[in-house]
């Protein structure tokens, strides 16, 4: 999206789902927390 200079309100998907995770710039916390939601996601479709 920076690369193409497009903002996150104008990016339409149609088969897509965005998560924003806050984890505080630590990489043990974002990798828990994206395989938390990878797993409801996948537990839920």
């Amino acid at each position: 999206m920076q690369v193409q200079k497009v903002p996150f309100e104008k990016v339409y998907d149609v088969f897509a789902i965005r998560f924003i995770i806050d984890c505080d710039d630590d990489p043990v916390l974002e990798k828990d927390l994206c395989w938390k939601v990878y797993s409801f996601v996948t537990e839920e479709y």
